[in-house]
């Protein structure tokens, strides 16, 4: 995903880590923090999702997820843990599928508090679209989060430093 923040990564063999082996961790990073973000690539592509929400939910973290790609029956089954859940619109052209998604999770979680991730690159898509972004989040209450990236067109596979380099 050209919004993957770990980058160079895919040279490495995808692993679907045990969270029981982050058990022994939790109490000492419980020390630290209260809070946990899933983020990916794409939280519900991890296969122990629901046991990771589980343990940390038990040792009394508040966990976020991240995702622009909800999977709804994984959601069902670790929504009781979660609270807060960041959804990624990719793009303002998908505003109208990704507003039917956010008022479905409104109305069907209204335990878990909604954050609209908007990434953009240009500033005219975004004040075009503006009025409707903003309605949908007052309509549903969630959080706006504006994310201005860099990603340039021509190159999104490119890494972050190449990406600066051809901003500049």
């Amino acid at each position: 995903c050209p919004y993957c923040h770990n980058e160079g990564m895919a040279k490495w063999p995808f692993v679907h880590l045990d969270p029981g082996k982050l058990e022994p961790f939790l109490p000492e990073i419980k020390k630290y923090t209260n809070r946990v973000v899933l983020s990916g690539g794409e939280p519900f592509e991890y296969e122990h999702l629901p046991e990771l929400v589980e343990l940390l939910s038990g040792y009394g973290f508040d966990v976020s997820l991240i995702s622009a790609n909800i999977d709804k029956e994984r959601l069902s089954r670790v929504a009781y843990g979660l609270k807060t859940l960041h959804y990624s619109l990719h793009g303002l052209n998908s505003l109208e599928a990704g507003g039917r998604v956010v008022r479905w999770l409104n109305g069907e979680y209204p335990n878990i508090r909604l954050s609209l991730n908007v990434p953009f690159d240009r500033v005219e898509p975004l004040r075009d679209n503006w009025e409707a972004l903003y309605g949908l989040a007052k309509d549903t209450g969630a959080n706006l989060q504006l994310i201005r990236i860099f990603t340039c067109g021509q190159n999104p596979s490119a890494g972050w430093e190449q990406r600066w380099q051809e901003m500049e």
